[in-house]
């Protein structure tokens, strides 16, 4: 009878947000204690679940220095978190408007001192596939200060449309990162972050957590990649 009412609560759940699963809300409960109030979670989001993996491994490998491609409610939660542990986040977006939007948000519960907002458009680039185009590079290098440990790709934006719009990520990035840094590869239920994930790994040896036989689907939407076995993956 227990089961059946999980399963009937899940499919609620899953019919209402879409991606979002019943551990998003045990992980919502644990990301309440970062403190960084009131969080605008849509459908674009990284899921709740997701979002603690992105903090375990903040926190327990003591990561300081991040860089998120997409900025929106992760920018808001792991600049709290980074600004109590004495670390910095770079946020990148193609949308000035819309980063202008979480930059005032987080100005307005004094977090944006550990934040670097940075406006790359979506320009022509020799990495992208597909025609695809992707974020202005040298506005992303010019922002970065040291290596980065923590890679979160959770744009440009994906799908059927846009067709391996996210896998310059890695051709271009690969430099600037440290030789142990973990990689998140969200939306990993969509066949394309598939693809990309796939080659990243072949291209790149960067070993991504499976989970019969599918990449991350039980990480809450997000594929984990570690260039070490330093990871940590609860």
């Amino acid at each position: 009878m227990l089961k059946n009412i999980y399963l009937r609560f899940r499919c609620k759940v899953q019919s209402a947000f879409g991606r979002y699963l019943v551990s998003d809300v045990a992980a919502l409960q644990s990301l309440s204690a970062i403190g960084a109030g009131y969080l605008p979670w849509s459908g674009a989001s990284l899921t709740p679940t997701a979002a603690s993996k992105v903090a375990n491994e903040i926190i327990v490998n003591r990561r300081r220095n991040v860089l998120e491609l997409g900025s929106g409610v992760s920018t808001l939660l792991f600049g709290k978190l980074l600004h109590d542990l004495g670390g910095r986040l770079v946020s990148v977006d193609h949308d000035a408007e819309w980063l202008n939007r979480v930059k005032e948000i987080a100005r307005n519960r004094g977090i944006d001192t550990s934040i670097d907002f940075v406006h790359a458009p979506l320009r022509c680039h020799p990495k992208a596939m597909n025609s695809q185009q992707w974020y202005d590079q040298e506005a992303i290098l010019q922002a970065l200060n040291g290596k980065v440990d923590v890679l979160i790709v959770d744009g440009p934006i994906g799908g059927h449309r846009y067709i391996m719009s996210r896998y310059p990520a890695l051709p271009v990035l690969r430099q600037i990162l440290a030789d142990d840094a973990t990689v998140f590869l969200d939306d990993i239920d969509r066949p394309e972050e598939q693809k990309i994930a796939a080659l990243w790994a072949r291209e790149f040896g960067l070993e991504f957590d499976l989970d019969k036989g599918t990449l991350g689907l039980l990480n809450g939407n997000i594929a984990i990649g570690s260039f070490s076995s330093r990871t940590y993956t609860p």
